[in-house]
């Protein structure tokens, strides 16, 4: 595939992901947002997040109301995510005290190559962009100390995940962070089973 394409197929899944997030009606849209707070409960226990630092967080691929939004006593909260969020979702970050970057992650660090942070969180993010070898790497070069991510696994392509992931690609992607927490399982979600790897990276001395 070529770069163009790439970009064509990704555009096509952004279109995709913001039809899912902001359906027409009112009821699909309250039970959508109901089940990404439980799922977020979830990802915030498996990446143990009630032992985060208080210092500077990057989320990358935030979405409409990342954990940002609910977890994290940081210094700097800083939220990255690419699609088009109504003023509600917005405001949910101003209120939680980060700062909203909407654009792609390239792009971001095109434009704050130098900026650090203590730690960098991603959920389910992978799947969605060009390239996740380069947002992988995007993520160790902003993270002084942890990388906290949660990635479905072993999935098949479809218009909305552009790659299938598959767990020992992530962790090697990660270097030179090592996890010092991990959970690689399946779970059962409502009609489906889900393979997931889920977990807390420091960086090696």
């Amino acid at each position: 595939m070529t770069v163009a394409e790439r970009g064509t197929a990704w555009q096509g899944a952004q279109a995709a992901e913001h039809g899912y997030w902001y359906p027409a009606g009112c009821s699909e849209l309250a039970a959508r947002r109901r089940i990404e707070r439980e799922q977020q409960g979830w990802y915030a226990g498996l990446l143990r997040l009630p032992d985060a630092v208080s210092g500077s967080i990057l989320e990358i691929g935030a979405g409409p109301q990342g954990l940002l939004t609910r977890y994290g006593a940081g210094t700097r909260k800083v939220a990255v995510e690419p699609l088009a969020l109504t003023f509600a979702d917005v405001d949910g970050y101003a209120r939680a005290g980060a700062t909203l970057c909407q654009m792609p992650i390239e792009r971001w660090h095109t434009l704050n190559a130098a900026e650090h942070f203590q730690e960098v969180w991603m959920t389910n993010v992978l799947q969605h962009v060009i390239d996740p070898a380069l947002v992988l790497w995007i993520a160790t070069a902003h993270a002084l100390e942890r990388i906290r991510i949660f990635e479905w696994v072993d999935e098949p392509i479809s218009v909305v995940h552009l790659h299938s992931l598959r767990a020992a690609e992530i962790d090697e992607g990660l270097r030179p962070f090592r996890a010092v927490h991990r959970t690689e399982g399946v779970a059962e979600i409502r009609t489906y089973r889900q393979a997931f790897v889920a977990g807390v990276y420091a960086r090696s001395a």
